[in-house]
């Protein structure tokens, strides 16, 4: 019982640890995640921060005897809060990126990450039944009487922490901007400069509105009647298609942002699919999916090969202000927003019914 409690007080404090220093080594993945769960720019920045200082000094606490209760009860207030957060995003239909641990790991948040959190809570929630001077004994005296197995245990379980330490703060380097993700955008103000970078771009000409900049930060997209950001992607079959050239097929566009990650996404695709074929003489219905075709073939082996674009990462869902997919908006044959941003599979369903036309009517129009 007192190991079972020791080991217990060391998993949480080696999950807190990584977490924090995960976030204090990639700092915009950790505001970008908050953002995506709905916290304005404003906060995210230093909520941010101070949840890195709060999980790392939760996690020193875990280990000595005399403050392990205090951070047991830590551990539980953040990991119930990190639930409910994430509890009520799933019910919204969204599914961002969590960046719970930096560079080490990052995923969309779903069912898998509710039963790695209930599994933390039920340690922490141990510990702190138990009450104060009953969590364990010192690590460092059980350590002076233990046997040399176990020891051992104990050393290589403090280099593989060192070394996940180490790869959580060492920040990646910048990646060269691919052709992908390269596109000129003409976001509806006058400009005079050749700007190939989206999120240079993007950030741009938001400064040109603080109202725009709000709704970009709370992943909410852009309002009805703006120009739509420019674009040109590969698709599945490797051609290359732009946001011009799907206008010029004189139908309304409904671009659907997914990833392959999604598990929201993967249960949408099936009646994406059949709407593509549905409404197709009204509606075109593209989607752009994060990653390269390796990700993405498998999952989408049964949409029409020109229909799928790719983006290397969120640099044009960032563009188009979409922080959690599945996620769809309307753009005109002029190029201009016509709706609000859908965010789920009943949002998207109910955008799509909304414009198209089932081919029956079409036949009588006519």
């Amino acid at each position: 019982m007192e190991l079972a409690l020791l080991l217990a007080r060391l998993l949480l404090s080696a999950v807190f640890l990584l977490a924090g220093i995960g976030k204090l080594g990639d700092p915009k993945g950790a505001i970008q995640g908050l953002k995506d769960f709905g916290l304005p720019g404003a906060l995210a920045r230093p909520l941010s921060l101070l949840l890195c200082v709060g999980e790392i000094a939760t996690a020193v606490a875990l280990v000595p005897l005399a403050g392990a209760w205090y951070g047991a009860c830590a551990a539980l207030g953040l990991l119930g809060i990190f639930v409910l957060a994430i509890g009520i995003t799933l019910a919204r239909g969204r599914n961002p990126d969590c960046h719970c641990f930096g560079q080490l790991h990052s995923a969309p948040v779903g069912w898998k990450t509710l039963v790695r959190n209930g599994i933390l809570i039920a340690l922490a929630g141990w510990l702190v039944f138990r009450g104060p001077g009953q969590v364990g004994p010192s690590l460092w005296a059980h350590l002076a009487s233990a046997g040399e197995n176990e020891r051992k245990f104990f050393i290589i379980g403090g280099c593989v922490m060192a070394f996940l330490t180490f790869r959580a703060l060492r920040r990646k380097e910048p990646a060269e901007e691919s052709a992908e993700s390269e596109s000129e955008f003409d976001l509806g103000w006058e400009t005079n400069e050749k700007e190939t970078n989206v999120q240079e771009v993007v950030a741009k000409r938001k400064e040109h509105s603080p109202e725009l900049q709000k709704i970009l930060e709370v992943g909410m997209g852009w309002p009805i009647g703006t120009r739509a950001p420019e674009f040109a992607l590969p698709t599945l079959a490797g051609e290359t298609r732009s946001l011009q050239s799907l206008r010029e097929e004189g139908k309304t566009i409904c671009i659907v942002f997914s990833s392959p990650y999604c598990e929201s996404c993967r249960a949408i695709l099936p009646q994406l699919n059949a709407w593509m074929q549905e409404y197709d003489r009204s509606l075109n219905i593209i989607l752009i999916s994060r990653g390269g075709t390796k990700e993405n073939v498998a999952k989408l082996k049964d949409f029409e090969a020109s229909r799928v674009l790719l983006q290397p990462g969120f640099e044009h869902s960032e563009a188009y202000g979409v922080s959690a997919t599945p996620a769809a908006l309307l753009v005109d044959t002029e190029g201009v927003i016509q709706s609000r941003l859908a965010i789920g599979r009943d949002e998207i369903k109910q955008l799509i019914s909304s414009v198209a036309k089932p081919p029956s009517i079409e036949a009588q129009s006519s």
